[in-house]
């Protein structure tokens, strides 16, 4: 993790609130979730993985059965993953109980920094 990375998320995230306009709610949380990971994409860095899913530390396909998926995981050089950034919209928070939860399916303790839409 580092300044620039979070720095080009926060901007990522700017980005995708403006392209999705005003709202509130769940519709408008996924409508910003997609947006944002196509400006992580966007971004063209290969240590910034976004909605990929994990489960018993490993990776695996999207969606699978019990598995957690963060919104961006960034991963260091030899493919160790070195944080954990979770979108945020509205009023919504990070919970400790969120926290575990992906800390357990990707099996390292890591930092987990909220991004939050400006």
């Amino acid at each position: 993790m580092t300044d620039d990375t979070v720095s080009q998320l926060t901007a990522a995230a700017g980005r995708a609130a403006d392209a999705v306009g005003e709202g509130e709610g769940h519709a408008y949380g996924s409508a910003v979730h997609s947006a944002f990971q196509e400006e992580v994409d966007a971004l063209g860095d290969s240590s910034l993985k976004t909605e990929q899913s994990f489960l018993n530390g490993k990776p695996v396909t999207y969606g699978t059965k019990d598995s957690v998926r963060p919104d961006v995981t960034e991963f260091d050089g030899q493919g160790n993953i070195k944080a954990v950034y979770d979108l945020k919209t509205g009023g919504a928070t990070m919970s400790a109980a969120r926290m575990q939860q992906i800390w357990e399916a990707i099996k390292v303790v890591v930092p987990i920094i909220v991004i939050r839409v400006p």
